[in-house]
């Protein structure tokens, strides 16, 4: 299992997006330190980005949505009906709009209610996994083929 965070800084006036590689050996804060030094500040997924996450990669039949982890002061009402429509969303994909519609409470700038996401995906007959967490960490498989081919797209949209 892989373990990355994620950067950004502005060049030409566009985000330049990167991924650093963060083995569980490294300091977190040295690793943010570094990059710091290097022109490059840290990105942090907020629930807003996570739900777009969501929908970028759920059009791609290929992923599941495993699980949808909210912080500590989310009810568990609310957490146990969540749970209910990802495990629905296996067999009734149209279960999206629904979902997306419920999570629409947590979709600010500001909102981090969503702590993370896990998603599985097959890849040339491979599957894979990948945990996004709302501080920019993600961990998995297969991270750079996860960052370049999606999880870059959904930051693009939405700095």
């Amino acid at each position: 299992m892989q373990q990355a965070k994620v950067f950004r800084k502005i060049e030409n006036n566009k985000y330049i997006f990167k991924l650093t590689e963060y083995p569980e050996t490294k300091s977190y804060s040295e690793l943010i330190k570094l990059e710091k030094n290097n022109g490059f500040r840290q990105v942090i997924i907020n629930s807003e980005i996570m739900i777009k996450i969501i929908m970028n990669v759920l059009q791609n039949d290929s992923f599941v949505l495993r699980s949808i982890v909210f912080n500590d002061t989310v009810d568990s009402e609310y957490r146990e009906e969540i749970d209910y429509k990802v495990r629905g969303l296996k067999k009734n994909p149209l279960l999206l709009t629904e979902l997306v519609t419920d999570l629409s409470w947590a979709s600010e700038k500001n909102s981090i209610d969503i702590e993370k996401i896990d998603l599985a995906y097959e890849v040339s007959g491979e599957f894979e996994s990948v945990t996004i967490i709302c501080n920019g960490v993600i961990s998995g498989t297969d991270l750079n083929y996860f960052f370049e081919n999606y999880l870059k797209k959904s930051l693009e949209e939405s700095f």
